[in-house]
């Protein structure tokens, strides 16, 4: 993943953290219905740890697409300023409507 968003570690952490939960309920179903544990049921898991994954990575994905094109923008840093003039006033509404 390109940088420009600050997410990569981060996103490969909570990918491993939800793939590792995926594996224990998987574990944990098999000695629960007493069923052998086999690959099969391992590469379901697996699956649809993977299916939300690439749900999860499209939006980092998209939210780093959009700060490479602020960052090498044709109007320089003032596209990206702007951006971020604009979040912090839409955070500063949102406080005040608490």
């Amino acid at each position: 993943m390109a940088p420009f968003a600050g997410v990569g570690v981060n996103a490969a952490m909570e990918d491993a953290l939800q793939l590792a939960r995926s594996i224990v309920a998987w574990k944990d179903h098999c000695a629960k219905v007493k069923v052998e544990m086999h690959d099969r049921l391992l590469s379901d898991a697996v699956r649809d740890y993977e299916e939300a994954m690439f749900v999860r990575a499209e939006g980092y994905a998209n939210e780093t697409w959009m700060y490479l094109n602020l960052f090498f923008h044709e109007r320089g840093g003032y596209p990206l300023c702007e951006h971020f003039a604009n979040a912090k006033k839409q955070q500063q509404t949102e406080a005040s409507d608490v």
